[in-house]
């Protein structure tokens, strides 16, 4: 793209540029822009440059976001990571500004010159659609969503400048219905993209009533076909029994199909098929094979998967470096949980080399985005003084944040806070009250420091057996040092408060 590019990146002279460049490269090379045009697509669905586009495009009542990526993905390399470090900077963008229409998607293939070097090489344009769909059913939408909801605040100035609620909802009411008018006409004449709109419009109940029937209809239109997207998202529906009866076989024929044309997201579902051996015969190396080519092709999910499974060494062999490869890869390209992942093993020194600056970092990447596990490390890395300087206090407020997220372990580290008098004023009474919050949701150093307390009579009355009845829990779920306490007591051997664990 950075070849490409015409100055003050003019939208259509930079396609035609780029066009010309493409037209005389070989197979291979083609392939390989496909693949990173498919995964800086993806790259560019962070949750802040989600939010800040649905201010700059007023709901997406002024443009697609398809065309806002397109146009995002045409401004070069430097301009491209700025945006997605900094949305902000989009304050100066123009909406005169001529965006990309849909056959940009198809720029590879055409650039290929004919049918049989396409077909050689497997080039297919980018299902784009295909993947906005897959991003708004996977786990991390939630954080997409929330995103929308906090632009205004996120990007005070974006909003002053380009959204308009009022209007935004006035021409809502005014295109909504031609555009879905004119798409469903496409889609009824055998339009896959057409009918991969119409169907994920029906599926979501966006603009549309929710309707898995008819979303069905249209997805099965287009599958046949041939589209990839519609392929993908009728596997999904057979998988989940979602306006037909639930049929595994049926939903990974579908995958099978669209995985052919090399569709990423249903390689990845196909692939965890295999491993599960649901609605196919299980395949471990053919599930892995899936998986690795989904993560080659962009997908994070498929990235965060392999990582997984390596960290945890139950389909395949332990490997903590493999598992830090793919974590951090799908954390660069803005998978949150991938982020928090990344930031533990920085901090554990698990596959790498240990870190805690670094971790620090990617727990700050992932708890910006939402995960609220990455705020109780961030306390923790703040109580301990690792990666940044020891603050209480500002352990104590990503402790309180990630208990209101329900992080059972935030409660433990908190009541270490209150048992200590850690930026805090020490509060035994309310030590044990929090430990035992953490103990009713199943954290295990809780049990071993509740155990302490009431062997000890601080903050609750003494109480010998309910201390060993806590010691013998925790010690039976793999804790160490509850066992020693436990060994201890029931000889009778008495010894100072141990040291609080976090």
């Amino acid at each position: 793209m950075d070849r490409a590019l015409a100055p003050q990146g003019a939208t259509e002279e930079t396609i035609r540029r780029l066009e010309t460049l493409l037209a005389v490269e070989p197979g291979k090379s083609l392939v390989a822009f496909q693949s990173g045009f498919e995964s800086a697509f993806q790259r560019a669905f962070t949750p802040k440059v989600w939010g800040a586009f649905h201010l700059l495009s007023s709901g997406a009542t002024r443009f697609k976001a398809e065309s806002f990526v397109f146009w995002l993905l045409l401004q070069g390399r430097n301009r491209f990571e700025a945006i997605l470090a900094q949305p902000e900077i989009l304050i100066d963008f123009d909406l005169d500004t001529p965006l990309p229409d849909a056959n940009f998607r198809d720029i590879a293939v055409r650039s290929a010159g004919s049918k049989s070097i396409a077909k050689k090489h497997r080039l297919r344009p980018l299902d784009s659609g295909g993947i906005i769909m897959a991003l708004m059913l996977a786990p991390t939408a939630t954080s997409l969503k929330e995103a929308q909801k906090r632009a205004p605040e996120d990007f005070p100035d974006l909003a002053r400048k380009f959204w308009d609620a009022d209007a935004a909802e006035s021409r809502q009411r005014q295109n909504r219905s031609k555009i879905i008018e004119f798409t469903r006409k496409k889609a009824d004449a055998g339009d896959g993209s057409a009918c991969e709109t119409i169907g994920s419009l029906h599926y979501l109940g966006d603009t549309v009533a929710k309707d898995f029937e008819t979303a069905a209809h249209y997805f099965r239109k287009g599958a046949n076909e041939g589209n990839p997207g519609c392929q993908f998202m009728l596997g999904c529906m057979f998988l989940r029994g979602e306006g037909m009866p639930e049929d595994a076989v049926e939903a990974a024929a579908w995958f099978v199909r669209a995985a052919k044309q090399g569709d990423s997201p249903a390689q990845h579902e196909l692939g965890l098929l295999y491993l599960k051996g649901k609605g196919v015969p299980e395949d471990i190396p053919r599930g892995l094979k899936l998986l690795r080519a989904a993560a080659q092709g962009g997908h994070t999910e498929a990235m965060a998967v392999l990582g997984d499974l390596a960290a945890q060494g139950t389909i395949v062999p332990r490997n903590d470096v493999e598992a830090f490869r793919y974590y951090e890869s799908a954390a660069k390209e803005g998978h949150v949980g991938a982020m928090f992942m990344t930031g533990a093993f920085l901090y554990q020194g698990r596959g790498t080399s240990g870190d805690d600056a670094a971790a620090v970092r990617w727990y700050e990447k992932a708890a910006e985005e939402g995960n609220p596990r990455a705020l109780c490390e961030l306390g923790l890395c703040h109580h301990l003084g690792r990666g940044v300087p020891q603050n209480y206090i500002r352990a104590r407020e990503f402790y309180e944040r990630a208990a209101s997220h329900n992080v059972p372990m935030a409660l433990n580290n908190l009541a270490d806070l209150y048992e200590n008098g850690h930026g805090v004023a020490q509060d035994y009474r309310k030590a044990a009250r929090l430990y035992q919050e953490a103990v009713d949701r199943g954290v295990r150093l809780a049990k071993c420091n509740l155990g302490r307390l009431h062997e000890h009579g601080l903050g609750v009355p003494q109480d010998i057996a309910k201390a060993l009845r806590y010691f013998e829990e925790a010690a039976n779920e793999g804790d160490l040092e509850s066992r020693a306490h436990l060994e201890r007591l029931r000889s009778s051997t008495p010894t100072p408060p141990a040291k609080k664990r976090r």
